[in-house]
Formats: structure tokens, sequence, C-alpha cells
């Protein structure tokens, strides 16, 4: 069954995060008073999560804790800040040939953490290592989504001409400093957003190959190039990013530190927050109402992005049939549910792509030509 099915069905919840954040932070965190002049010297903001890193190898990571990491942590040619794609590694946009397919990128001069500089190669190996078979890559289908010439066939078990023929991959370092990207068709103004994703930062292969299996595998064995460097990671307990001051933009990076500590538990998170050891926590429709008495000038909300969804088993007989899936849809109480359940100002969805996600190429929302989604039966199968 294609997504598109499912995707009648499953998507009915656009989560709004309701957000426990201080004022004012205490202690070391910040200071009660506004204005720059006034903020603490050392800036550390303090969080809890539900969920440990699973991983920081690039090649492996597929949840949002790991990526959210990894992000933080390297740098590659763009990086999405508030909403807009900006130039990181690359110097600013790259030349474009004639044909629009081969592009051409300027490198910024950035270090690693151990000192070494970041070179066009280390993308070129980056990139060919996440198509490697052998490194086993969770997440490399997305060179093919950017249109990376040959990345397609690479990726193709099928095909046996270039299935795991990394080198093949449409990327060539020509200096230290320029990398060149050759796609399969003219470029398409996605692909920029997409270079800021984890799967197309750059590795160090001597440091790759060096550490083999105990690569990323802690705090000491992962080298930044990023806003932050992982400074400890007590698996299971807490990790700790702080400012890297060998990153290209430091002078931008306000806060000095980020500390995580573990809590499964949201109802200790809570408490975490009361008691002033972390900054922010957010909320789900147990801890709402009572929040809202208790703290509400300290309630923030946010649109996510995120979807709630339910997923049919479509192997089965009755939940096999569209029209029985499509019928499920319907009968779904979506307003009923975000008011009588969750609680938390998350709104009824009948669309899998939310409203003020993402602008087409006509600088409009992509969800202008149906702003409220479809109703259940009328897409497409």
């Amino acid at each position: 069954m294609k997504k598109a099915k499912w995707s009648l069905v499953l998507s009915f919840i656009l989560a709004l995060s309701l957000v426990l954040s201080a004022c004012g932070s205490s202690g070391k965190s910040g200071s009660s008073k506004s204005g720059a002049a006034n903020l603490a010297k050392d800036q550390v903001l303090n969080l809890a999560s539900n969920a440990d890193i699973p991983s920081i190898n690039p090649t492996q990571a597929t949840d949002a804790t790991s990526i959210q990491a990894i992000t933080n942590i390297t740098s590659g040619l763009s990086r999405i800040s508030n909403g807009k794609t900006e130039w990181d590694l690359a110097t600013g946009a790259p030349k474009v040939s004639a044909d629009k397919k081969t592009l051409t990128f300027t490198l910024r001069s950035q270090k690693w953490s151990d000192g070494k500089a970041v070179t066009a190669q280390d993308f070129v190996y980056g990139w060919q290592h996440q198509l490697d078979p052998k490194s086993k890559p969770a997440y490399n289908y997305l060179f093919a989504s950017a249109d990376i010439k040959n990345a397609a066939k690479i990726e193709d078990p099928t095909n046996k001409k270039f299935y795991g023929k990394y080198k093949e991959l449409g990327v060539k370092a020509l200096d230290e400093k320029t990398l060149q990207v050759t796609l399969e068709h003219p470029v398409q103004p996605f692909f920029y957003s997409l270079m800021s994703q984890w799967v197309f930062m750059p590795q160090q292969q001597a440091y790759v190959e060096k550490l083999g299996s105990k690569y990323a595998t802690s705090a000491s064995t992962y080298l930044a190039n990023g806003p932050f460097v992982l400074s400890s990671w007590k698996k299971g307990q807490s990790w700790t990013y702080k400012k890297n001051p060998k990153y290209w933009n430091a002078k931008r990076i306000k806060l000095s530190a980020v500390t995580y500590t573990l809590s499964k538990d949201l109802a200790t998170s809570v408490n975490m927050y009361k008691t002033g050891k972390i900054d922010a926590v957010a909320l789900s429709q147990e801890q709402v109402d009572s929040m809202k008495a208790s703290n509400p000038k300290e309630i923030k909300s946010s649109e996510l992005s995120g979807m709630f969804f339910l997923y049919l088993n479509n192997k089965r007989k009755y939940t096999g049939n569209v029209n029985f899936r499509k019928a499920i849809s319907a009968a779904i109480d979506r307003q009923g549910l975000v008011d009588g359940i969750y609680k938390d100002g998350s709104t009824p969805s009948n669309s899998v792509v939310p409203k003020n996600f993402v602008k087409g190429p006509d600088g409009k929302d992509f969800r202008a030509v149906s702003p409220n989604g479809y109703s259940a039966g009328t897409a497409a199968d």
C-alpha cells in the first residue's frame, strides 16, 4: 500500500507544544532582569529529555534526538535558522553551470575539534561513506531525493552495475576549499535546504577509519566542527554541549553550554522545573490544566510540524480495504480528540503537510491551495 493511501486516515492532529519557560532563569542559567547588560556571564540552558541519544554517528542516526545532537555539533554546507536556509560552511551560493546541473561550492576556513582543517575531501568522504553498504547507512535515500548524480542507482540493490559503487556519486573535491556537486537534473530550490541535513555533514576519513567500530560511541570519539561540542555524555544519565570557540560563527552563539538530564517521567521533569533544576519543560495533557492555574505567566505555546497518526495494518482482512480505512478516517472526531483528550493546544489536521510549515516556489504557503486539508475519502488513493 502506498503512503498516499494511509495518509488519508492517519494524519489527524497537528501538535502545538505547550512549554513551561522561566521568564528569568535562576542560578547560573541567567538573570531575572532584562537587558543584555544584566545577563549572567555563563549562559547555561538546562533541559530534560525523555530519551537518551541513540547515536551520534551520521550514518546511523534516524531519530530526532540523534539528529538534533549531530546538527548541534556538526556543520554542513547550509543550516536552517528561523525557518530560513543560511549558508554555513559554504561561503555563499555556489557557482551554477549553464545547464544548472553542476554546483561548485567554496568552503569557509573551519577546523575540526582536533585542530585539523575541514576540507572538501571531508565532504566527499562523508557523502560516499553514507552510500557505502559496508557502513550500513540508515538514511542514505536522501541523496537520491537531493537528485545527486548516480545516488539512486548506487542505493538500488537490484542495479548490479552501480549498487554500492559509492565513488561514482556526483561529488568531487577540486581542491581543499572547493566542492563540486553534480546533479541528475537542473537544481531545485529545496536542494540547498537539504544540505543542512545530518547525512550531508562532512566526516574526517582518517579519524573515522582509525576508530572503526568505536567511532561516535562517546563524547571523546567524535570530531565536532559545529556551533557546539559534546563535552560529556553519560549514557542513561545526561549530556552537555559546550560552545565551540573554533566555530567560524562563534560570535553569534550566545549560549556557553546546554545541559540535558535524562528524565523519562514527565512528572519528574515538571518537578525539576519547579525546583529550578531545568529552565523549560514541554507539557502533556495531564499537566496543562494544573500548570495553567499555578504558573500561568510561564506557559508558552508554539506550533510544531509533528503529526500524531493512526497506522492501520493493511495486511489484515478488513483494514486492507481502502474504503474501510477511509470510513475510519471519516469517523474520527478530530476536534473532540484535541479538545477533550489532548487539551494541549493541538489542532485537527486533514493533511500530512501542516499549514505555515513550508512555502512553495511561488512564495505561498504549501497548504494555500487547500488550507484546511481534505475531507476523509476525497483525496486520491
